[in-house]
């Protein structure tokens, strides 16, 4: 199925303890012992109890479900809306760079982070199958075709079948499967695990310059070729300006081929018949550079 559309770019615990609680007949009376022995039941009671509770605590803390919040000693952080997809964008100060596209085994756990914890995005990593992973850096991603109103963030792994994965935070670069520096862990849910094993592929069929309402436009056909949905990603931008390029993006749906006109703000001052591709452009183009011609 094809389908068109046009895109304007404009740039870019509290920890709660219950006691046990011993009733008695006030008529009752019995001797020093036993009441000392009832006092230390109690005692103990009421420690083992609290200790239960912390303990419960601390493993709900590293078993939390995304979008539950972790109460920590500097403020609270959690982790919503997580997809796996092929490629990120990320900004180095004036400057984006595209990551991951065409890596034949490399995809990206995105997640936005809430909270009143200000956290360093380089202390989040996944953990998998009981293994940390840590990636080096995680940066904090441009969302082209998602919506991040908190940070975004692209955690770097390979493609391969998983049972169990969760983000992990905080984890100072661990490299093995202990998890002492971890104070909270998210667990992805069935649907997102299944995305790890499956490497998201599309193909760009076709690319021109065009002329839409009096505008310089990019037109791009691409065709995904993988059995899940992904999304193209794509850099844009005027030859004789070093890191000019603008971020462009679109979703596709698995087995569908989509045209989508787009406007990048970056190329308004050409004219339309005079611009023209720099480099030539195949299906694994993802960075489309524009001058005039010659």
């Amino acid at each position: 199925m094809h389908r068109r559309h046009v895109l304007s770019v404009m740039g870019t615990v509290m920890i709660t303890s219950g006691s046990g609680c011993f009733s008695s007949d006030n008529t009752n009376t019995g001797s020093k012992e036993t009441n000392s022995k009832l006092t230390q039941t109690t005692s103990q009671s009421s420690s083992s109890d609290v200790t239960d509770t912390a303990t419960k605590q601390q493993q709900r803390r590293y078993q939390l479900s995304v979008g539950e919040t972790a109460y920590l000693s500097t403020g609270t952080v959690s982790i919503t809306n997580p997809t796996v997809q092929g490629s990120i964008i990320y900004s180095s100060d004036i400057s984006y760079s595209l990551l991951g596209s065409n890596e034949p085994t490399q995809q990206f756990v995105v997640v936005e982070i809430e909270g009143t914890l200000e956290v360093d995005p380089a202390a989040f990593a996944l953990r998998r199958n009981g293994q940390v992973l840590d990636p080096d850096p995680v940066p904090q991603i441009v969302p082209v075709i998602r919506s991040c109103p908190t940070p975004c963030i692209g955690i770097p792994v390979d493609t391969q079948v998983t049972d169990n994965a969760a983000v992990v935070y905080p984890t100072f670069h661990a490299t093995s499967d202990k998890s002492d520096n971890i104070d909270a862990a998210w667990n992805l849910d069935t649907d997102t695990l299944k995305l790890l094993g499956i490497q998201p592929h599309c193909q760009l069929q076709k690319a021109r310059i065009i002329e839409f309402d009096g505008t310089v436009a990019l037109e791009v056909t691409v065709k995904n070729v993988s059995p899940r949905d992904v999304g193209f990603r794509a850099l844009i931008g005027p030859a004789d300006i070093a890191d000019a390029g603008e971020p462009i993006g679109f979703s596709i749906a698995k087995e569908q081929t989509v045209t989508k006109t787009i406007i990048p703000s970056n190329l308004q001052s050409y004219d339309p018949e005079e611009a023209a591709f720099t480099h030539p452009i195949n299906e694994d183009t993802r960075l489309f550079t524009v001058g005039r011609k010659t």
